[in-house]
């Protein structure tokens, strides 16, 4: 009888073992899998994403090292799409050489990371910028299901100096609103909020009090509209790549 139950338990362990090897063959068969390697100055950046070959979500690693010493790491698994795109992506323009820059999409909750040359990793709510024309200052859009925040990143203070709200679950201190767009001038930046397609209130950056401050629609050409999503539009989900043409 003990005989019975040891070769029983050997049986069902053999099993498992193969269906384990299995699985994972099998996953790695229909999954992709994407690596990418950077050096900024002395930091080494590593990215792994891989992507079901039938799935909507990503998922994502990334390590930040020095002298082969790991200071930062994110993991981010499962990230849903939700309609649009997911993954992590790289700017294949980085907006400036101080810091090097991924964006997180999807889980509707879109991240900038922002990396500096001593490893140094500035994790904020967006996934969505535009870089003023001064190539100063960095308007980040967080990436959500409604009404993304703002916030305006100082390249050369290396901080945040502008936000639309006191925090990401309170209202903006702008107003109900449901879409952001926003436009340039020069190195004026405008920002529109609207609800129902409705214009509410049009502002304009004032970059020495570091607020929004009203302004008025003649200012701008509402064709004009930046696309802030453009930067996503142009990768391929789960890669850090753009498309190929």
């Amino acid at each position: 009888m003990k005989m019975i139950i040891q070769i029983t338990a050997i049986v069902i362990l053999t099993y498992f073992q193969i269906f384990s090897q299995t699985s994972k063959s099998n996953e790695k068969a229909t999954s992709k899998i994407t690596t990418s390697n950077y050096m900024f100055g002395s930091i080494e950046i590593n990215l792994k994403q891989i992507k079901g070959r039938n799935s909507y979500t990503c998922s994502a690693w990334l390590e930040i090292s020095k002298d082969r010493k790991v200071l930062h790491k994110r993991e981010y698994t499962d990230i849903e799409a939700l309609g649009g795109s997911s993954g992590l992506f790289v700017p294949s323009d980085q907006p400036s050489d101080k810091y090097f820059m991924i964006n997180k999409i999807g889980d509707y909750d879109g991240r900038s990371l922002l990396i500096d040359k001593e490893g140094n990793l500035l994790d904020i709510p967006g996934g969505l910028y535009l870089i003023a024309n001064d190539k100063r200052y960095l308007f980040i859009e967080h990436d959500q299901d409604c009404c993304g925040s703002i916030r305006v990143f100082d390249l050369q203070l290396g901080k945040i100096v502008f936000c639309d709200r006191k925090n990401e679950h309170s209202i903006s201190d702008y107003g109900d609103y449901e879409t952001i767009n926003f436009y340039k001038k020069g190195n004026d930046v405008f920002v529109i909020f609207s609800y129902d397609d409705e214009i509410n209130k049009i502002y304009r950056y004032d970059y020495g009090k570091n607020t929004l401050v009203k302004d008025t629609i003649t200012q701008i050409n509402l064709s004009e509209k930046i696309n802030l999503g453009s930067q996503i539009e142009k990768a391929e989900d789960c890669t850090c790549r753009e498309k190929k043409k």
